[in-house]
């Protein structure tokens, strides 16, 4: 006898005729049958808008988004009374959110899924790195580059509805850094949901030259020059810091190789960390998105 009557109309699984049984869409068999959309676009250009609306007109891709706002809502606590988070704690929040988004991006790579990768991505380095591990997927990046007066409404828009604001030296910065996909072996093909190529070419041009002129000359590392003609560099040796010939590591490379990725040494594994900090640090934790 079960404790509570089920609900008037309800009926179980095991109850149902076959017939009336709908199966859920089927996850594709192969890598190849996959496809990875990575959005292109200055921050407020109306990449998670785009992402919502193809997302609804394609329900059978079943598409996994992975981007920083998808990752805030599901770290912040539900409720009725849902405190507000102030800007060092948001801040703290995005942070967090952005390492585990440089995680799940691997992750995802090796899951035979439809995914979207919801963020700015305007270095060229950083479109390569994102899809270079969804080898096998059919790999599409989406360019939203709308004209300047629908971004400068977009931005106004999303400061009244979201209070976010984003600083003008990290717009300029992504100005002056935009490089728009081209179909090489990581890109298979570049779609353009505003402006066409050649419009989205000719806007972007001029607002690289426009932001290198108003940004402030980057300073240069007083040490930079020491550093390339530091003496006895050493032809086939490690070097593992210092200088005058003290810090070069006389060890063969294989014995030095076994050591990468470790705690205190400057492996692989380290150096892409570091890498991935410097690229949130650039441009702001809200700007990797």
């Amino acid at each position: 006898t079960p404790y509570f009557p089920a609900p008037e109309g309800f009926v179980f699984l095991h109850s149902l005729p076959v017939e009336d049984r709908v199966r859920t869409p089927t996850p594709p068999k192969t890598a190849e049958e996959c496809e990875v959309l990575l959005m292109v676009g200055l921050p407020g250009a109306g990449k998670t808008h785009w992402v919502r609306k193809h997302t609804r007109e394609n329900p059978e891709k079943r598409y996994s988004v992975l981007g920083t706002d998808c990752l805030l809502k599901q770290m912040r606590m539900r409720g009725p009374d849902v405190p507000e988070l102030d800007s060092q704690r948001l801040d703290a929040l995005i942070k967090q959110a952005t390492q585990c988004l440089i995680r799940l991006v691997p992750v995802a790579a090796r899951r035979k899924r439809n995914f979207i990768l919801d963020q700015c991505t305007v270095y060229s380095s950083a479109q390569r790195r994102k899809l270079h591990p969804f080898k096998g997927f059919s790999r599409k990046a989406v360019v939203v580059v709308p004209s300047e007066e629908d971004l400068k409404k977009r931005l106004e828009l999303r400061q009244q509805e979201c209070g976010e604001d984003i600083p003008e030296r990290i717009l300029l910065e992504m100005k002056a850094n935009f490089s728009l996909p081209e179909k090489c072996d990581c890109v298979d093909e570049v779609l353009y949901v505003e402006l066409q190529k050649e419009e989205a070419e000719k806007l972007v041009i001029a607002n690289k030259e426009e932001a290198q002129k108003l940004l402030p000359p980057q300073d240069k590392r007083a040490n930079r020059r020491d550093n390339r003609n530091r003496p006895n560099r050493g032809y086939g040796q490690g070097y593992s810091g210092g200088g005058s010939g003290r810090g070069y590591d006389n060890r063969p490379y294989v014995q030095q190789q076994q050591n990468w990725g470790q705690g205190g040494n400057r492996g692989w594994q380290n150096f892409y960390q570091d890498r991935d900090r410097y690229y949130r640090n650039y441009y702001g934790y809200q700007g990797y998105r």
